[in-house]
């Protein structure tokens, strides 16, 4: 039968035809097909043709192709379709698409989708898709699916995708992550995601991050987190961060942590802060401090305090003051202590006042004043034993 003859056949015969009529077509001879011929085939004739026949149809009669017509279609065939061909699809075509015959599809073929055509692919359809076929998808494709589509991708399907591919995720797309979604991530993945990309993720989303996650962002991108964001961290994650990550966080977000989030803040990582770092620390915030954790300031970092934080040392934490960090008491610092916190000193840290820091109370009467008991007078004269003690201190007293 040549073209011309061919092109006299109604739908209603091309119906009839057998699959071994069919068979005899050649590709050229379905390519000159017109649409209201080709409407006439049956899903089950369309399955019965072979893929060198299938090269014929074009992209415009593949997407006049009814729902129950693409249905015949095997994966194998699909597999054999062009580019070219493939794009003659539309979106409401691709989600009728079973599970199986999309499973056909290589990489290659999803690449060459448009955003519109893979808005039409639902949330189980991109979760039945294998990882080898996921690593054809670009990020502007990724970029261009819904939350509804999102969804539908597993854990493993996202571990598996590379720093390029996700490059595309919106904060948006990012902020719709479910926690399972989340934990399939990798600390490379998050490591590579721009400040506008974890902006998306909220607190709730931080918390369930495990500590291997984190391990890989860097002190840059933990600066960009938003105080709201900060609020998800748990005192676990915030103990893990390394010293350079640490470096990351400014002086509002440590403002903004909360105390069951500062308890997990080493004395080492405190003892690693800058010192416009620890201005960021409310009194409240500073008060929360154990004297573990305390041991960790240097003589530098006390003497960088404000005031106002000073005076909201605990009488504790006040007594638990190493020798060293005495010396970095400031004559300000010490003049705006509390008459609690002058009378928490030990014997042995008054006797490692030098002079300057005596003469914050330049009389017994003023040292009595701003606090000081006989108590801690008979200490310090009990670490000279019978005689007098050659320390500023002492020689005020007299002990």
């Amino acid at each position: 039968m040549d073209n011309t003859q061919l092109n006299g056949l109604t739908a209603a015969q091309l119906t009839g035809l057998a699959n071994t009529q069919l068979n005899g077509l050649l590709s050229a001879q379905l390519l000159g097909l017109a649409d209201s011929q080709l409407s006439g085939l049956t899903s089950v004739q369309l399955l019965a043709l072979a893929n060198t026949q299938l090269e014929g149809l074009t992209s415009s009669q593949l997407k006049v192709m009814t729902d129950l017509q693409l249905n015949g279609l095997s994966s194998g065939q699909l597999s054999g379709l062009v580019n070219t061909q493939l794009n003659g699809l539309t979106s409401s075509q691709l989600s009728k698409l079973a599970n199986t015959q999309l499973n056909g599809l290589s990489s290659d073929q999803l690449a060459g989708l448009a955003d519109s055509q893979l808005s039409g692919l639902t949330s189980s359809q991109l979760t039945a898709l294998a990882n080898t076929q996921l690593d054809g998808i670009s990020s502007a494709q990724l970029k261009a699916l819904v939350g509804t589509q999102w969804t539908g991708m597993s854990s493993a399907q996202l571990a598996a995708l590379v720093a390029t591919q996700l490059d595309g995720l919106t904060s948006w797309q990012i902020s719709a992550f479910s926690t399972i979604q989340l934990k399939g991530l990798t600390s490379a993945q998050l490591g590579s995601w721009s400040d506008s990309q974890l902006n998306g993720l909220t607190s709730s989303q931080l918390r369930v991050l495990a500590v291997t996650q984190l391990s890989a962002l860097t002190s840059g991108q933990l600066s960009g987190l938003a105080t709201t964001q900060m609020a998800g961290f748990s005192s676990l994650q915030l103990k893990n961060l390394t010293d350079m990550q640490l470096d990351g966080l400014t002086a509002g977000q440590l403002s903004s942590l909360m105390n069951t989030q500062y308890s997990g803040l080493t004395s080492a990582q405190l003892g690693n802060l800058e010192d416009t770092q620890l201005d960021g620390l409310t009194t409240m915030q500073i008060g929360w401090l154990t004297t573990t954790q305390l041991t960790g300031l240097s003589a530098n970092q006390i003497r960088g305090l404000s005031t106002d934080q000073i005076r909201a040392l605990t009488r504790t934490l006040v007594g638990s003051l190493t020798i060293t960090q005495i010396g970095g008491l400031t004559v300000t610092d010490i003049q705006s202590m509390t008459r609690t916190q002058i009378g928490a000193l030990t014997g042995t840290q008054l006797a490692s006042l030098d002079a300057s820091q005596v003469n914050s109370f330049s009389t017994t009467a003023g040292w009595t004043a701003a606090g000081l008991t006989t108590t801690q007078v008979n200490a310090l004269n009990n670490l000279s034993g019978t005689a007098n003690g050659s320390d500023p201190m002492s020689i005020l007293w007299g002990v």
